[in-house]
């Protein structure tokens, strides 16, 4: 009977990184904020540009989404995007007296090497993230009676962040990223175009709720 018992524990000591290993995919679904300041606009020009002439975005608050791949115990293929996110891009500095100029809606989707830190088994796990980031621009609606155009984007993105396990299925995750997308962006109306080249340099937040299975 005791040789038994011991068998049984033996087997279930030898099951129990296997178990933990059985969760491979998560699912998390929270808020995505993009704090878009520190807009760099280069080669402002066209008809009436004035000298001076910039541009500010507000930021953008959407409906975020993710599946992350559990390949190895600590390497993971992430894959997210943010829905539903629109921003208002405003005149500054000699422009700054037109107001808002058009309202933009922003769809951008990223692909994450992600690094995580600690056994699987550890309630508490950081992680590291390397990867790429699209970045598309949509439904114009201008403010100036211009008609308005911005170019999509790869750019780099890195991020940090870590998870925390309630059970085996579910846990809650945030993470802080940056991403450095630029556009072309061209504005036109019967009086003329004005052209200028957009560098964000976004600061992203995410936090949601995972489920994993």
């Amino acid at each position: 009977m005791n040789r038994s018992m011991a068998a049984i524990g033996m087997a279930l000591l030898a099951g129990a990184p296997a178990l933990a290993q059985e969760t491979r995919h998560t699912i998390d679904l929270g808020v995505y904020y993009n704090y878009l300041g520190g807009v760099e606009v280069n080669d402002f020009d066209g008809a009436g540009v004035p000298p001076r002439a910039s541009l500010e975005a507000s930021n953008v608050t959407a409906l975020w989404l993710s599946y992350e791949f559990q390949a190895t115990p600590n390497l993971g293929l992430q894959l997210s995007t943010g829905i539903g996110g629109s921003f208002t891009m405003d005149g500054a500095y000699s422009l700054a007296a037109l107001g808002s100029l058009f309202k933009a809606d922003q769809f951008s989707a990223s692909a994450f090497l992600n690094y995580h830190f600690f056994e699987p088994t550890n309630a508490l796990r950081p992680l590291l993230g390397l990867g790429v980031t699209y970045t598309a621009f949509s439904n114009f609606r201008s403010y100036t009676g211009q008609s308005v155009d911005m170019s999509s984007d790869w750019s780099l993105a890195v991020q940090a962040g870590a998870r925390y396990a309630f059970d085996r299925h579910w846990s809650i995750v945030g993470t802080l990223g940056a991403t450095w997308p630029s556009s072309a962006i061209r504005l036109s109306d019967g009086t003329g175009t004005q052209t200028a080249n957009v560098e964000f340099r976004p600061m992203v937040l995410t936090l949601g709720v995972g489920y994993s299975f």
